[in-house]
Parts: C-alpha cells; structure tokens; sequence
C-alpha cells in the first residue's frame, strides 16, 4: 500500500519519510499504475479521456472566480460573493 507511508506521518510535508526507500515507492506506484492501465484495458476507458472530463466536469463545478481560496462545497458556490 503506498498511503501507508504517510499514514502516522506527524508533519503535514509531503517529503518521503526516511525510513522509507524510494526504490520501493517507485516499485509499488509501478504495479498500481499497471494494474489500473490494465483494468481500463480490460473495460474499454481510456485514461486519458476520462481524466480530461474529470477535469472538465471539475472545472465546472468549482469555477475559480468563486472557488479560488475557498473550502466551499460545489453546491454552496452558486450565487456567492466573489
């Protein structure tokens, strides 16, 4: 698993923590990215087109004139204060 690293991680920085080697981090984002290349495969997605339009869809959700800085949910941005 590759979230366990940072799991009891105290600080908030993304650095690699040192008990950790990044040679393994490197072998284990390796198989998952296999794994989900080859269940998109399998399915018919292609990743590519499905992260554009998770991107699009985002982008409509949370316009930056209304979200930029904000926390907000997408259904509360509606009409708010710029």
């Amino acid at each position: 698993m590759v979230l366990e690293v940072f799991q009891w991680q105290e600080s908030e920085s993304a650095d690699l923590p040192s008990r950790v080697d990044g040679r393994e981090m490197e072998r284990r984002l390796y198989g998952i990215s296999e794994s989900v290349r080859t269940m998109a495969n399998l399915l018919g997605i292609d990743i590519l087109a499905a992260a554009e339009a998770k991107l699009a869809a985002n982008e409509q959700r949370y316009p930056v004139a209304l979200s930029r800085g904000s926390s907000r949910k997408y259904t509360e941005l509606t009409g708010a204060d710029e």
